[in-house]
């Protein structure tokens, strides 16, 4: 992969210089839920009907626990989203508060609400700043882009991280955006079918009927900054977490990022 990158799916990458990249780097890519399983997440999980998208969650092999999102944390979390971004200050509050609610996967019950859990501090919502700081947890989503720095060949592999115990100030998602990855939803979408001419034709077309069938593959992004949320990777104490490897596509070398949405 070369030094020098310009990446433009849906304008969420701009140029920039990834520094920590070699020859010898291997990067993955986590395969979505239709890679896997031919399904989307809610017909996986034999959802209702109604419900269309879910979180595109991928478990990791995590042995450290969470990591404590201290108040440096959260504001580099936060301040990393902005730059994607091109809103209010009011309006990048209201997503980072709703990307950050306790029924998140990587709040898990420790968020900025009680919903589903605890409130917690979110320090730059201002809320709860009575309360002790939100977590996270460590995980992925479905199309991140990961740094392999070990395990090529065996059941787990060994990926690049963020330490909770270091400095993030050198960090970003235009230098380093093996770090961070995309909150993605897995969709279905319901297949219709005109009743005369059995031809397929829009969702809710007058004179058609579902075909009790679905298209699985499709997947978005969360819509909390602008569509273009992002979590960072960081785990407790370390730079590197653990993965099944059969979670992940390693890509070949020069690749590009892939983009982590399939429309």
């Amino acid at each position: 992969m070369p030094n020098d990158i310009t990446l433009n799916y849906n304008g969420y990458y701009r140029n920039y210089k990834e520094p920590s990249i070699t020859n010898d780097d291997v990067f993955g890519f986590c395969y979505h839920d239709y890679d896997l399983h031919k399904l989307s997440r809610p017909s996986y999980n034999g959802a209702v009907r109604s419900i269309r998208g879910l979180p595109e969650t991928v478990s990791i092999i995590d042995r450290n626990g969470y990591v404590l999102l201290t108040e440096d944390i959260q504001w580099h979390w936060y301040n990393w989203n902005k730059l994607y971004v091109n809103q209010s200050e009011e309006e990048n509050k209201r997503s980072f508060f709703s990307l950050t609610t306790s029924d998140r996967a990587w709040t898990n019950r420790y968020g900025s609400n009680s919903k589903g859990g605890t409130a917690c501090a979110n320090y730059p919502c201002g809320t709860n700043l009575d309360k002790e700081p939100m977590r996270l947890f460590p995980l992925l989503s479905g199309g991140a882009y990961i740094k392999i720095i070990g395990g090529i060949g065996t059941e787990f592999l060994t990926y690049e991280t963020m330490s909770s115990t270091e400095s993030l100030d050198n960090y970003s998602p235009f230098t380093h955006p093996h770090l961070f990855y995309f909150a993605t939803n897995s969709i279905r979408i319901e297949i219709w079918k005109n009743k005369k001419t059995g031809a397929i034709v829009p969702e809710g077309t007058t004179g058609s009927i579902w075909t009790e069938k679905w298209i699985e593959n499709k997947v978005e992004p969360f819509p909390q900054f602008q569509n273009k949320a992002i979590v960072p990777m960081i785990s407790r104490g370390i730079k590197y977490n653990k993965i099944e490897s059969y979670k992940v596509k390693i890509l070949p070398k020069g690749s590009p990022i892939p983009s982590p949405f399939v429309y």
